[in-house]
């Protein structure tokens, strides 16, 4: 099953960018269920409605969600997971539905000069399915993000 095939993973021809006015930098839009399942409740009830919302990808931005139309921008400590583009210090989420972080991806490739994240992460998904837009922050699949992340560690070990 590709990264494309797969339901929680957005084709770029759908995926529209918005811009987080507090960094200034694009955000994608996330479906409410993203926002009702990872904003603490007590910040969920100030929300106008939790439609509307975009995932902020930058790294130093204290915003997770922002809502441009409304004037609503929801915080890290708003939020129920750590946002793994967002955290410096282990666990870093990379998987929210099978639990994946970088420090295992490291701990793996240190110690076999490979990861099965991907690998164990598409079987996964076939069997026990994912629920990328409940879990993740981003309301996407981390597919291309783990594949990113392992051909990092990779590279940067072959040039030790």
């Amino acid at each position: 099953m590709s990264q494309v095939e797969h339901s929680c993973c957005c084709p770029a021809e759908t995926c529209t960018s918005s811009v987080c006015w507090v960094c200034g930098n694009p955000g994608t839009p996330v479906k409410r269920i993203t926002v009702e399942s990872l904003v603490r409740e007590r910040r969920q009830s100030l929300l106008a409605t939790p439609e509307g919302f975009s995932f902020c990808h930058t790294a130093n931005c204290a915003v997770v969600f922002f809502n441009n139309d409304a004037d609503e921008y929801i915080k890290k400590a708003d939020v129920k997971v750590r946002v793994g583009i967002k955290e410096t210090e282990d666990p870093v989420p990379m998987c929210y539905c099978f639990g994946w972080t970088r420090k295992q991806i490291d701990e793996e490739i240190a110690r076999t000069g490979k990861s099965l994240a991907v690998e164990d992460i598409m079987n996964r998904m076939k069997t026990a399915g994912c629920n990328c837009e409940r879990n993740n922050p981003s309301g996407g699949c981390c597919l291309k993000d783990v594949k990113n992340y392992i051909d990092t560690v990779l590279k940067r070990a072959e040039q030790k």
